[in-house]
C-alpha cells in the first residue's frame, strides 16, 4: 500500500477506506474500474444506499494510532484517511 502525502501540512497519511458514490458509480463495476484504475485495491464493498465503501485498511489497528478523517474527492465521493497522532 502506498503512503500519500498531505501535500499542504507535509504529514505523511494512508488511506483507510475509499467511498464511491452510488449517483455517480451507478454500478459496481464502474466503481470497481474507478478504483483499480487510482491505485487502490479491489475488495468486496461495503454497500449503503449512498456510497460503495472499499477498505483498504482495517480502522481498528489505525484507531490505536491514527487519527481518522474524511476528505472529499468531488463528485466521486470520499476518502477516510489516517494521520499519525502526535
Amino acid at each position: 500500500m502506498t503512503n500519500h502525502w498531505n501535500a499542504y501540512a507535509g504529514i505523511p497519511y494512508v488511506v483507510q477506506s475509499v467511498l464511491l458514490s452510488r449517483d455517480k458509480f451507478k454500478t459496481l463495476d464502474e466503481a470497481k474500474e474507478w478504483l483499480v484504475s487510482h491505485g487502490y485495491k479491489y475488495v468486496l464493498p461495503d454497500t449503503t444506499p449512498s456510497f460503495y465503501r472499499f477498505r483498504q485498511r482495517e480502522p481498528q489497528r489505525l484507531a490505536l494510532t491514527h487519527r481518522l478523517r474524511t476528505v472529499k474527492m468531488g463528485d466521486a465521493g470520499n476518502l477516510i484517511v489516517a494521520y499519525p497522532r502526535r
